[in-house]
């Protein structure tokens, strides 16, 4: 069969090549740059031939072929909502045309059932659900490993700066630098402040302070970068920083696995369910803790119009910065932790995160076509 999907970042992790079928890549149109709840509607190529389509995070208005939806959180995805057009994509999941969805995590899955939870729809399309993790090809065979007294190299990559962790980034190196840990960060981000993340704080010159450490000495500042340009960096380094305020999912964290990095994040959406910390057997990197609400969320991740909103993430990002600044010191202690936390990390992409394994899975539901 001819398989339409989207040529968007996410789809090169969710929808694999396959043995059986062509995969046809194209660039899809964001409808919600016209009308915010339409970000949900999949808008595909017109007079494209395919002979069954795997939408991302989308739902079509109306398809007769056959369609799959791989999502990683809400779905439908809208903020802000539209109760007809809710109810008109939640119809089309009921069609027979859609074959399967498709939830990236446990968490995601809950997350649907949770949003939907009253619909009447409900059992109906969970009875056609999966969870199917991402997968990413291996680029890493050898461990990574560390010698007693060596710089400890760490990448955080985030565009969206404050929320992905990059004010944790900054404070994490001017505390290494003040207690004589051996730290350098590379930081590859177009530093996006206020950019219309939803936890970033609405002032901008609260982040200034922080800011100013991108001058230290420990601190490398890459400014953006391509995705191979970041691959490259990736393999000078020691760890994978994401110190994550909201990540529905954590696509960073498997790029740094595939090159044989340990990641260092934080416990809150999906990372959880394939990033284990000691004394897990399996052990690939640490989690940091944030405290967390009912959907497995930062506990204050709905509070931006707070007064004391800043109050709440400084909090946070010291919180953050002095667990992962635990961890490192232990890391500095014991170097040769470094390769068996690696040695998981490309074992966990190999069993977990296997592309040929995730192709498989995915043709038995086409194959239902």
């Amino acid at each position: 069969m001819q398989i339409l999907t989207s040529n968007h970042y996410c789809s090169h992790f969710t929808v694999p090549p396959q043995a059986q079928h062509s995969i046809e890549r194209a660039r899809f149109v964001n409808l919600g740059r016209l009308w915010r709840p339409a970000e949900a509607i999949a808008a595909y190529p017109p007079m494209r031939s395919f002979d069954l389509a795997h939408f991302i995070n989308n739902i079509p208005v109306a398809l007769r072929k056959p369609w799959v939806v791989t999502f990683e959180s809400a779905l439908p995805r809208m903020f802000p909502p539209s109760e007809s057009l809710r109810d008109h994509l939640r119809r089309q999941l009921c069609s027979p045309a859609c074959l399967a969805i498709v939830a990236m995590s446990a968490w995601a899955l809950a997350s649907f059932t949770r949003i939907n939870a009253g619909w009447d729809g409900l059992d109906k399309v969970l009875a056609k659900a999966y969870v199917l993790q991402p997968a990413i090809p291996l680029r890493a065979s050898t461990p990574r490993t560390l010698k007693k007294g060596a710089t400890i190299r760490l990448i955080f990559v985030g565009n969206n700066f404050s929320r992905k962790g990059g004010i944790v980034a900054l404070r994490l190196a001017r505390k290494a630098l003040a207690e004589g840990l051996r730290l350098q960060i590379n930081i590859v981000s177009s530093k996006m402040i206020c950019s219309g993340s939803h936890t970033d704080h609405p002032d901008p010159t609260r982040y200034q302070t922080d800011l100013k450490s991108m001058d230290l000495p420990n601190v490398s500042f890459h400014g953006a970068m391509n995705n191979q340009q970041v691959l490259e960096l990736m393999g000078t380094c020691h760890l994978n920083f994401l110190a994550t305020l909201h990540d529905t999912y954590g696509f960073s964290v498997l790029e740094g696995f595939a090159s044989g990095l340990p990641a260092i994040t934080t416990d809150v959406c999906a990372l959880p369910e394939f990033v284990f910390p000691a004394p897990a057997a399996n052990a690939n990197g640490f989690l940091v803790h944030l405290p967390r609400d009912h959907r497995g969320c930062w506990s204050h991740v709905e509070e931006p119009r707070s007064p004391d909103y800043w109050d709440m993430l400084d909090e946070a990002y010291e919180s953050m910065t002095d667990q992962a600044l635990a961890h490192l010191r232990a890391l500095a202690a014991a170097p040769g932790e470094l390769e068996q936390l690696s040695q998981a990390a490309i074992a966990g992409i190999e069993q977990r995160h296997n592309r040929v394994l995730l192709a498989r899975a995915l043709d038995a539901i086409y194959s239902q076509a």
